[in-house]
């Protein structure tokens, strides 16, 4: 077992008051004792009084190490929990990054105007993820589009399509070049992980953990629910 510094010095400390207490002692023992007659302390007086002191200081000393001992494997497992902790947050990260949305397929229904869109969620990581929501933004301003949520998508390569029909309601856009719309085009996925963390991602940046992984257009729009009783 190996201390760190703060624990030695902890340990040198204490010792170094033990040291200046037995000196202490010893000075004011000295001072005080008798020099003659019969009060004066004999050399086996001496012996047991020393060895009462230093039974006690041993005693401390002990006290001392146990207590140093503890707090030192209390700060060991300390960071080992927090070690554990930040590898099973990076692992988690690991496994959001690797779900991946490609940019929407756009077909486009005359002039500037989009009739269906699409978007595919790969799932390259190595456990499934649950009720998977899609949110396709076209361009700034336009209205969300929410496709139907996938309850699952499998792990390594698993895939789901998103879809969205708008042939009875068109939605005019800026332009006619579906490919232009489709890369520029702002894509975030909210999903559920395989040990319930739920996360936000959007085509940049790194995923977010949220509470609910549920596009908020789609909890405002979720029917209250009354107590019970009422």
């Amino acid at each position: 077992m190996k201390f760190d510094r703060k624990t030695w010095r902890l340990i040198a400390t204490a010792g170094l008051f033990l040291l200046a207490t037995v000196l202490c002692i010893a000075t004011w023992a000295v001072a005080n004792a008798p020099r003659s007659g019969p009060d004066r302390p004999k050399v086996t007086d001496w012996m047991q009084a020393w060895g009462s002191i230093a039974g006690v200081f041993a005693g401390l000393a002990a006290a001392g190490a146990a207590t140093a001992l503890l707090l030192f494997e209390r700060r060991q497992a300390r960071e080992a929990r927090a070690e554990l902790a930040a590898q099973r947050a990076e692992s988690d990260l690991t496994g959001a990054r690797l779900v991946v949305a490609t940019s929407p397929e756009i077909f486009m229904y005359g002039p500037a105007y989009v009739s269906d869109v699409a978007v595919t969620v790969h799932n390259f990581g190595p456990a499934p993820i649950l009720r998977v929501f899609v949110v396709i933004k076209l361009f700034p301003g336009a209205d969300e589009l929410l496709p139907a949520p996938a309850n699952v998508i499998p792990p390594l390569s698993g895939e789901a399509r998103f879809a969205v029909g708008l042939e009875t309601d068109p939605m005019k856009v800026p332009h006619s070049d579906e490919l232009l719309l489709g890369e520029s085009a702002e894509v975030t996925l909210y999903f559920t992980d395989a040990t319930g963390q739920g996360w936000r991602k959007g085509k940049v940046g790194q995923p977010e953990k949220v509470r609910i992984a549920v596009p908020p257009s789609v909890q405002a729009s979720a029917p209250a629910v009354s107590p019970e009783g009422d």
